[in-house]
């Protein structure tokens, strides 16, 4: 049944390829349902540019992949860790190439989770924002349905909340990736969290989407409901939003440079 569901322009791909970049953007294109989680993502972004504008600096996108988030925030640096023609540098998010407090906002999406050391990442965050700079995350929860559904349909990520370093063993641009990891730094492990980078104040942790992401498909499966029923959607997940403490399968974190 699954695999009459496949997704055509993903089925056997090695996605730690260029190729995949261009095949995941052209199934968010596709898709209204994840074209639709991607503008409630972007929208989360929004209030932070609002707070931020002041300060007349630019804003970057780390690991931007298949993002259109320049529809939302215009100007803003799309990179990635690899050349492809939708980002406009190359870096590496562990040696960013700006100044210090050189930035008005840092935003990821799905990334932090992907790096070998997030600390660095971290580190490289608390220097190159300028005070009163937001550094804005969207990351997986590892919650239990998040966990239940990545052991179901992800082969190539994987959940462990019991690890004592914050790193990653990664085999791949995206393959291996331990998803609790942002659930390890900034809820089990805040206190350290804080006493390590105590310029950078965590504002809010925020759980969200229960059911939309895996209802569209994700990136692996075409939509596992009748196009007719696509409209629903937006209000089944608002329906389910009382459940997004226990069930969210993402989370926004927003972090302030003191």
């Amino acid at each position: 049944m699954l695999s009459r569901l496949r997704n055509p322009l993903t089925c056997g791909l090695d996605i730690d390829s260029i190729e995949s970049i261009t095949a995941f953007f052209k199934t968010i294109s596709g898709n209204p349902i994840l074209q639709a989680i991607y503008e409630r993502r972007y929208r989360q972004f929004l209030p932070a540019v609002e707070a931020t504008r002041a300060l007349g600096l630019p804003y970057v996108e780390i690991g931007a992949g298949p993002s259109q988030l320049e529809k939302w925030i215009p100007g803003i640096v799309k990179t990635d860790v690899v050349a492809h023609p939708n980002v406009h540098q190359v870096v590496d998010a562990e040696q960013l190439p700006f100044a210090e407090g050189a930035l008005a906002g840092l935003f990821l999406t799905n990334v932090l989770h992907h790096l070998p050391h997030p600390a660095k990442f971290l580190a490289e965050a608390d220097r190159v924002l300028a005070p009163g700079g937001r550094l804005l995350m969207i990351e997986p929860s590892s919650s239990w349905w998040q966990r239940l559904a990545t052991n179901m349909g992800s082969p190539y990520e994987y959940n462990d909340e019991n690890i004592t370093e914050w790193k990653n063993e990664v085999t791949g641009r995206l393959t291996h990736a331990n998803n609790s990891l942002p659930k390890v730094i900034f809820i089990r492990d805040r206190a350290r969290f804080e006493k390590e980078f105590p310029r950078l104040k965590i504002e809010r942790v925020t759980p969200d989407t229960v059911l939309d992401f895996y209802l569209s498909g994700g990136f692996n499966y075409r939509p596992f409901i009748p196009r007719f029923f696509f409209p629903l959607v937006p209000w089944l997940e608002w329906a389910a939003t009382p459940l997004r403490r226990w069930m969210g399968v993402e989370i926004t974190i927003e972090i302030r440079k003191a």
